[in-house]
């Protein structure tokens, strides 16, 4: 599915970058900031071959007139979660099944 977004100006990366400092700012004296982050992904292959395009992003001025192949409501698949923070790598996780948050 496309999703439609904005288009970037040239004067947004420097915005972007000011906001990170801001956002960063009163964790910069603290030491042991990266100890309480986890960075983590998961990625869930269907075992037909199709690929989550969920995370699949078109960037371009023109409508690339993308047509959405038919796929089952319930496709066997696999999910894989994994992380990882300052001291190493969390899991790899492997769940079968739908997810429900």
């Amino acid at each position: 599915k496309i999703k439609i977004t904005q288009k970037l100006s040239e004067d947004d990366f420097g915005r972007n970058n000011e906001f990170c400092d801001e956002k960063m700012c009163p964790y910069a004296d603290n030491n042991n900031f990266y100890d309480h982050i986890i960075f983590f992904d998961e990625a869930s292959p269907q075992l037909s071959g199709a690929i989550n395009r969920h995370n699949c992003l078109y960037w371009g001025d023109d409508n690339p007139h993308w047509m959405c192949d038919v796929r089952t409501q319930y496709p066997q698949k696999l999910t894989v979660w994994s992380g990882f923070c300052e001291r190493g790598i969390v899991g790899q996780f492997f769940i079968t099944g739908n997810l429900n948050a």
